[in-house]
């Protein structure tokens, strides 16, 4: 009796198995999942996380999102990036996770040169973050005031990028409301 239900349990598992594999291989075409933002669609890969902006027939990366969880009721880290062509493709990474009550975020400009040089010698210019929600609402405002950025240079000194690392109270539904982020600027040479 024993030794029948040990095979009863053991075809049991490998019908389970080869169900669960063939359920992954038949929906593995379907690994991508879009979502209307109002005026923005997004492609959200189910498998990695990441998300790209969808114009047109054109998809850009906007976010990578990590897949894990720290089990103390912090979020994963949330990576965007915004590049500004109007500021001679200035590149904005930003990466956030919410923690105890805290936004905590880490944001880099990049390449150290043209307009964001001139903008750190010449002191006053500020590049506004304004996070918004699915229906286009801010949910808050990070002014980033680019000669307080910390210069991040390479092995031969050279200025590359500028960084700043810090953290705001917000509340865990606000954190999570959050679904795009645009940049605002004002003090540029030109602006």
């Amino acid at each position: 009796m024993r030794e029948t239900s040990s095979v009863r349990n053991s075809w049991y598992r490998a019908t389970l198995s080869a169900a669960a594999l063939t359920s992954l291989l038949l929906c593995g075409c379907d690994n991508y999942s879009f979502v209307d933002a109002g005026q923005k669609v997004y492609r959200v890969n189910k498998l990695t996380g990441s998300v790209s902006a969808v114009d047109g027939v054109h998809i850009s990366d906007v976010t990578q999102v990590s897949n894990t969880d720290d089990g103390k009721g912090s979020t994963a880290v949330t990576r965007n990036e915004i590049t500004l062509p109007s500021l001679g493709n200035l590149r904005i990474s930003f990466q956030r996770k919410w923690r105890e009550g805290s936004m905590f975020y880490i944001a880099n400009l990049t390449p150290f040169s043209g307009k964001l040089k001139a903008a750190r010698e010449n002191r006053g210019a500020i590049i506004t973050l304004e996070f918004e929600d699915q229906d286009g609402f801010d949910v808050y405002s990070l002014p980033l005031i680019v000669d307080q950025m910390t210069q991040v240079v390479d092995e031969k000194n050279t200025p590359m990028q500028l960084e700043i690392k810090g953290n705001l109270p917000l509340s865990k539904a606000a954190y999570q409301s959050i679904t795009g982020i645009n940049a605002g600027w004002h003090g540029f040479p030109n602006d």
